[in-house]
């Protein structure tokens, strides 16, 4: 019995991992139910999202989904997704997790993510961010047209999230645009007045 009580000071996590959060300080009872410590698993770290009820039957039975982290500036591309086989009676909503890559630097629990699920496919012409320029109220990219370089006007849509805008107008596919539009600003100046550089 004594050995059976002494075995009860040893405290070992049912993984490896890094504590979080420290709950009690030296000194204090420990209680069943109350938590002592919260650790995490760096190397399976997911995504939680509930999704309404009436979406759920867009995502098929075989979901696909992209993660935007906060922070991470880039768009993650998901293989493990989970549907918990239930809907919450208050918000009428499904919870889904989404499991990240393991190793994934810069993640870490708590950051403000965003799921993207795929419901459908279409074509859709897009340029990199890189590429826009903004003058003024004008919203354009560089396009080499006629052997010469000039700017074009665009109206654009939302962001792809993998860095790219998609174009609503402006441009047809297979025009070729400039990857970074304030280098080719510049250089298309250079082009008109070769002294532009020195002023």
């Amino acid at each position: 019995m004594a050995d059976t009580s002494r075995g009860f000071t040893d405290i070992v996590a049912p993984f490896d991992g890094t504590v979080l959060a420290r709950l009690v300080d030296l000194g204090e009872m420990a209680t069943p139910g109350r938590p002592l410590l919260t650790l995490y698993d760096a190397a399976r770290l997911r995504v939680a999202v509930t999704v309404p009820q009436y979406r759920m039957p867009a995502l098929g039975t075989v979901p696909t989904a992209r993660a935007v982290l906060t922070g991470l500036a880039r768009s993650i591309e998901l293989t493990s997704i989970v549907v918990v086989p239930g809907a919450d009676s208050r918000t009428h909503s499904t919870l889904v997790r989404l499991n990240l890559p393991p190793g994934l630097a810069g993640a870490y629990p708590g950051m403000f993510a965003q799921a993207r699920f795929v419901t459908g496919t279409r074509r859709q012409l897009a340029v990199p961010e890189a590429a826009i320029v903004r003058r003024s109220e004008v919203t354009g990219v560089y396009v080499r047209a006629g052997g010469r370089v000039e700017l074009r006007q665009v109206r654009l849509g939302p962001s792809t999230g993998d860095g790219a805008v998609e174009v609503l107008a402006g441009l047809v596919a297979g025009e070729e645009v400039a990857i970074e539009g304030a280098r080719a600003g510049i250089a298309m100046r250079l082009a008109k007045d070769p002294t532009a550089e020195s002023r």
